[in-house]
């Protein structure tokens, strides 16, 4: 995987975290198809010195501007193509759960370490981290496709272009499928994990080569970077703050501009582990993992709603948790299922899918 430097643009939605901290995979950390049509809209991507670093609640100033065009679709844009289970009209929100028992996703698990899943808005595609053989790394990203809700899975298959001799994973794609954010400590970061982007122009294309994106990039560990629909907020995971890992918010006034104002999210963070944001696509609803004191007592799936800029005090998720770890949540556009990760088959996390109870 050949990265570039980027501290503008982002255009993505999803989520992605492992109980074993952002910096960890598969070891507990115990310190404690078809083309869519798209809009193309000029964006601003700058190259950092290297040599300076980012802290939570700063921005990073860049010494070289370069112009450069990304492919932007809205989801509910009719001439979209693939989109067959959302329209992505956020005017008509869905109904949050209670969901039904969790079902194994059978095709897409492995024997190893399966974390991280994340959709197209359609759910024909998914992207999530395994550590099962066939990669360059430990951990690595992988894809599977299907022809409709229906059918099974097919066969995943290494991501080459997003995968290097680093730990890649916590992948996060946009509702549209054009574009997904990831976390990676390979060579250039500012330490440990970084946040980088990748487009492409439809379902079909390949993906671009990786950019760093220096604004969301610390000394420390940042992982599932997820957007917003109108693309300009993103939350994440980061383990400083005030528990083991923590989800931190930044915004921005226009999509073509950097983000800024990375700080502490206190509405969604505790003394407890919190990571792996999920946002819906009203931008109304979170969905996240925490550690905090339920009848489980485990890392389960929590939700939080917001009226304006606030979220309401999180609640866990009915009919999911139980006693194993519950993580990485995705929830369907339309409602209908919530995808996360879970530890429940007594190993490994693998991936599992939750009916939404009508």
């Amino acid at each position: 995987m050949s990265v570039a430097r980027w501290t503008a643009v982002l255009t993505i939605s999803a989520c992605g975290f492992d109980s074993g901290g952002i910096a960890s995979s598969g070891t507990p950390d115990d310190g404690s198809e078809t083309s869519a049509t798209a809009s193309t809209e000029q964006t601003t991507s700058t190259t950092s010195d290297p040599s300076s670093t980012t802290a939570p609640g700063e921005s990073t100033t860049a010494s070289t501007t370069v112009t450069t065009d990304v492919e932007t679709t809205r989801a509910d844009d009719s001439s979209t193509t693939g989109g067959d289970s959302s329209t992505g009209d956020t005017s008509d929100e869905p109904t949050f759960g209670p969901f039904g028992e969790p079902v194994e996703v059978a095709e897409l698990n492995s024997p190893e370490f399966d974390d991280d899943p994340t959709l197209r808005a359609d759910m024909r595609e998914i992207y999530f981290a395994s550590l099962r053989p066939g990669g360059p790394a430990n951990e690595n990203i992988w894809v599977s496709t299907r022809a409709s809700v229906d059918d099974p899975w097919n066969e995943p298959t290494l991501v080459d272009a997003l995968n290097g001799p680093g730990q890649d994973g916590w992948p996060e794609l946009s509702h549209d499928g054009l574009l997904l954010t990831f976390a990676s400590d390979g060579a250039g970061t500012e330490g440990g994990a970084d946040i980088y982007v990748t487009t492409r122009a439809d379902f079909d294309s390949p993906w671009t080569p990786p950019l760093h994106v220096d604004e969301l990039s610390t000394p420390d560990h940042e992982a599932s970077a997820v957007l917003s629909f109108d693309r300009l907020e993103v939350f994440l995971c980061a383990p400083v703050g005030i528990g083991n890992n923590d989800i931190w918010r930044a915004d921005r006034a226009r999509p073509d501009d950097p983000f800024a104002n990375l700080a502490l999210d206190m509405q969604l963070s505790s003394e407890s582990r919190d990571c792996g944001p999920f946002l819906d696509l009203g931008g109304t609803r979170m969905v996240f993992a925490s550690t905090r004191p339920d009848p489980f007592g485990a890392m389960d799936l929590w939700t939080a709603v917001r009226d304006g800029d606030d979220f309401g005090p999180p609640e866990p998720v009915e009919g999911v948790n139980g006693p194993a770890d519950d993580e990485d949540p995705w929830w369907a556009p339309d409602g209908s299922v919530l995808w996360f990760a879970s530890t429940r088959n007594g190993g490994d996390l693998d991936l599992f899918v939750a009916p939404q109870l009508r």
